[in-house]
């Protein structure tokens, strides 16, 4: 009985694929000034020109967006040591998988560093244990490619927060520290729950399960 009650337990669980952010392709102007807004908040660092999001004249053709209207262009054209981006919070279930996906590309100028992470947080709005998980192999080229990582929320997690942004704080380029510039282009971002697979233990009592039945 009991290795039935489980087996119908992990068969009415279902993962969950509903997006978890909002303004996700970027399609209403970005947050600025209250980070606790349901929208992505702009973030700017030094030497950074702007995060936006903008189809200005000068994005059209292969700088158009991947979806809607609209994309987000992080611009960068400063010294060493800045930094530039968005993040979103969205609600978390300590011990669920979260899966981070966007497309993103540059342009053909781009001599700075991309990262994006998942940043887990308590009820009181506190880092857990500093614990993040960061993406650091991130290198866009000059066509839209999907960017993605999937991270568990750790135990007493209550949100997490989804990061994009451009960095300088790596070794200056051949002109000097000065030289630093580019332009992320993000789109189509999202935040997606799925409940962990079941292990290798549970699925073995399931096996048993169904030999038993067929013995008898």
């Amino acid at each position: 009985a009991a290795l039935s009650l489980l087996f119908v337990s992990v068969l009415a669980v279902s993962p969950a694929h509903a997006n978890l952010l909002n303004n996700a392709s970027f399609e209403s102007a970005l947050e600025y000034g209250d980070p606790s807004q349901p929208n992505w908040f702009a973030f700017f660092g030094a030497g950074s020109a702007g995060t936006v999001s903008t189809v200005d004249a000068g994005y059209t053709g292969v700088n158009m967006p991947s979806d809607g209207v609209y994309h987000l262009s992080i611009i960068y054209g400063g010294e060493q040591d800045g930094f530039s981006g968005v993040f979103q919070a969205f609600p978390a279930t300590a011990g669920f998988d979260y899966t981070f996906d966007f497309d993103a590309k540059a342009n053909g100028a781009y001599n700075i560093a991309s990262e994006y992470r998942l940043e887990w947080r308590d009820a009181a709005g506190d880092v857990i244990g500093g614990q993040f998980d960061l993406n650091t192999g991130f290198t866009p080229t000059s066509t839209y490619a999907t960017q993605s990582i999937t991270a568990t929320a750790p135990a007493g997690a209550a949100t997490g927060t989804a990061v994009i942004a451009i960095q300088t704080f790596i070794p200056a380029p051949p002109g000097g520290a000065g030289d630093f510039f580019g332009d992320l282009f993000v789109d189509n971002a999202s935040v997606t729950s799925h409940i962990p697979e079941p292990s290798a233990a549970v699925l073995g009592l399931l096996g048993v399960a169904g030999l038993a039945r067929r013995r008898r």
